[in-house]
């Protein structure tokens, strides 16, 4: 007969049910008689069966791990997303409205330099505080929120360093810029299943800067041309019975021109007005700029508007739409309009077709200057119409 100490040993593996069959019979056979055993290994099977309860069964774990996979698919495939999308903007940013247009943007103060040292520090101090997290597992919710937020600070920083160096346009800084975001993103990818709310965090910072570089994108494009929406009719054209000589005299001394001379055309930027039409054009100058205002006359608004149509062909001749020409479509029996900048030629029109009447302003000289000095010649031209016309 065994005694109690020996079944007290076997008890471990009968509860587990790992006991071979005569192992069990002897220890069920003891319990039997000994009420002590039986007590005990009541106690022992409970906690056996509370072992049991916290190991997770294998369909849970492989369900786990599904979604942390899923979470890492989600994620690598949201960044990637967000950083190319950032890139076609700094890109386009770079090209179209700084080295084409010569409009500044906004950007960040300090040189390169500056940024890459501040980058490199924030993916120093970005690791460790995702080390820190990763190790802190005591925590209620709303602390690891809180972390979260603390440890996505250098991660804005760098993604805004990375994304101000790539607008550098130099070799060096757009590869230290995609090393700092590769750098920060595989740090953040592979230490993602055991960081509660990175993704949304990481996600956060990503639209967050991706909406900085969009605001700026829309400040650039905004600066491009004139995008009002106003009608050839709502632009007007001078009074009936007004001279041609006093058509194109506009009082531009509020935007630092004066009128200079002025000339009888037949003439206009290569194309011919013809017999239909006549014309004056208008010269205006301050210390540093000039600009030109063409006010032409036809018998007949089909006149005006073939001229039109051959006038804006010949000066948009060569000038492909990532030189910034900007044009409205033609209204068929309300005039036409025409905005664009001509970059074979280097100057800015704004010209519109009224009725049988044509109006052109012209200014020379870069984009970034003479587009927006054609826009207010064009709106104080169009209020003198507008005030001619009601009086």
């Amino acid at each position: 007969m065994l005694s109690c100490e020996v079944i007290a040993d076997l008890m471990v593996v009968y509860a587990s049910g790992e006991a071979s069959a005569e192992t069990q019979r002897l220890v069920e056979a003891h319990l039997e008689r000994c009420p002590a055993c039986r007590e005990a290994f009541g106690k022992e099977a409970g906690i056996e069966q509370a072992l049991a309860d916290l190991e997770p069964p294998p369909q849970a774990e492989g369900g786990r791990r599904f979604i942390a996979r899923t979470r890492r698919l989600v994620f690598a495939i949201g960044t990637g997303a967000l950083a190319i999308f950032a890139c076609v903007l700094v890109a386009f940013e770079r090209a179209i409205a700084e080295d084409l247009a010569g409009i500044p943007l906004p950007g960040l103060p300090g040189d390169a330099l500056l940024w890459l040292s501040l980058s490199a520090a924030s993916l120093a101090a970005y690791l460790l505080l995702l080390l820190w997290r990763s190790r802190w597992k005591a925590a209620p919710a709303r602390g690891h929120v809180l972390a979260a937020l603390l440890t996505s600070l250098p991660l804005f920083v760098i993604v805004l360093a990375a994304y101000h160096l790539a607008s550098r346009g130099t070799t060096a800084s757009l590869l230290a810029a995609a090393l700092l975001l590769a750098a920060a993103l595989a740090v953040t990818y592979l230490l993602l299943p055991r960081l509660p709310y990175v993704t949304v965090t990481t996600a956060l910072v990503l639209l967050l800067v991706n909406g900085l570089l969009l605001a700026r994108a829309v400040w650039g494009v905004a600066a491009l041309g004139d995008f009002t929406w106003q009608t050839p009719a709502g632009l007007g054209h001078p009074a009936a019975g007004t001279p041609l000589e006093d058509a194109v005299r506009a009082d531009l001394s509020s935007l630092g021109l004066a009128w200079v001379e002025s000339a009888a055309v037949r003439w206009s930027d290569g194309v011919w007005i013809g017999l239909q039409g006549e014309g004056m054009r208008a010269a205006y100058k301050d210390d540093g700029e000039r600009a030109y205002l063409t006010v032409l006359r036809f018998e007949s608004q089909g006149a005006a508007d073939a001229f039109f149509v051959a006038w804006r062909d010949a000066v948009s001749q060569g000038v492909r739409l990532a030189h910034l020409e900007i044009n409205l479509p033609g209204l068929p029996g309300q005039g036409r309009i025409a905005r664009l900048y001509s970059a074979r030629a280097g100057q800015a029109f704004n010209a519109w077709q009224a009725e049988n009447w044509v109006t052109i302003v012209e200014v020379p000289g870069p984009f970034s200057r003479a587009s927006p000095l054609a826009r207010e010649i064009k709106e104080v031209v169009a209020e003198r119409y507008d005030s001619e016309g009601e009086g």
